[in-house]
């Protein structure tokens, strides 16, 4: 399968978390996590703006032909705030960037696709980050390797922030779990229900084989989890329908949009899934929550219940290609 490179750059809002949330997305649509680089920062290019960059690289073996590909990141932009890409030179401050950087060896040169891009030789946030994963690959303009070109850039244009690879959000599963990680579980749980039974490692590899619970999970840098939610799925006679449950992040990590990530990626999961309707319930005090869940599409019923289906739920599909194709 062809290697996919790509660099993802925003400068609006949640740079970190967004992402991060883009690049669980793309795995999603393309067919495994990939590896993805630490950020760096950098100053705007092409245009003034008050707001810097936060850029990465990110390779995939993907399982998609280039046009699905292509697609699936213009996707992943617009699921994510952007409206339009820069045209004719012309750039301005945009909460995500995805540019597709080289398709193995590939060269192309179309109205939409270029390949390699051609001005990636030209950028150290480009370059820098490219070179901590695809430092052997060669570029198939010039020839040589990502590292020999990263070598030449000025490092003070893209300042790399170490251990800020963003680990991916992944679904747990029953080989998963571990004294330690039934304890990080239990723990989230307190603050989302205290006072509940406390779960045992046992019990929960056994809740964690039943196809029907999809758990996903965020950690940190550290490996330690930070937040999770539960997708479940039930067959009815009107179609397949899911829940969402136990939606908690961390109280010494709230702010930062992990929130909206977990919920971006059980959009996905459930879109790949088929699932047609979508609900979770939310008490009216829980406003933050309640204001995440109307942004991203739920609309909120006679009772405390939320919904998201149709066109809404669907358009989720697109990043969720490579699950769909493997059912």
């Amino acid at each position: 399968m062809p290697t996919l490179l790509l660099s993802l750059g925003s400068n609006l809002g949640l740079r970190a978390t967004t992402l991060a949330t883009a690049c669980d997305l793309l795995a999603l649509a393309l067919g495994g996590e990939g590896i993805v680089s630490d950020c760096y920062e950098s100053d705007p290019v092409g245009f003034a703006s008050g707001h810097r960059f936060l850029n990465c690289a990110a390779r995939f073996t993907c399982n998609l032909p280039l046009a699905e590909a292509f697609a699936c990141c213009r996707q992943v932009e617009r699921l994510l705030g952007r409206t339009q890409k820069s045209h004719g030179g012309h750039y301005a401050d945009r909460p995500i960037d995805i540019d597709l950087l080289a398709w193995d060896d590939v060269k192309t040169d179309t109205p939409s696709l270029t390949l390699p891009h051609p001005r990636m030789t030209e950028r150290a946030f480009v370059l820098l980050p490219l070179a901590e994963i695809a430092g052997g690959l060669r570029h198939a303009g010039t020839g040589q390797t990502y590292a020999e070109l990263a070598s030449r850039c000025d490092s003070t244009e893209a300042m790399r922030l170490p251990h800020t690879a963003p680990r991916p959000c992944r679904r747990l599963r029953a080989d998963d779990v571990t004294p330690r990680l039934t304890a990080e579980i239990n723990r989230l749980l307190a603050q989302l229900s205290p006072g509940r039974q406390p779960w045992q490692t046992e019990g929960l590899r056994t809740l964690l084989k039943e196809e029907a619970l999809c758990l996903l999970a965020l950690s940190n840098a550290e490996g330690r989890l930070i937040g999770m939610a539960s997708l479940l799925t039930t067959p009815q006679l009107t179609g397949l329908k899911g829940h969402v449950e136990d939606v908690v992040v961390d109280a010494v990590h709230r702010g930062k949009g992990l929130g909206k990530r977990l919920m971006a990626n059980t959009l996905a999961h459930a879109a790949a899934a088929g699932i047609q309707s979508l609900e979770l319930t939310s008490r009216p005090a829980r406003k933050a929550a309640n204001a995440l869940y109307r942004k991203m599409g739920f609309t909120l019923r006679e009772t405390n219940t939320y919904q998201i289906k149709g066109d809404s739920l669907t358009r989720w599909t697109a990043v969720a290609t490579a699950e769909k194709r493997e059912q």
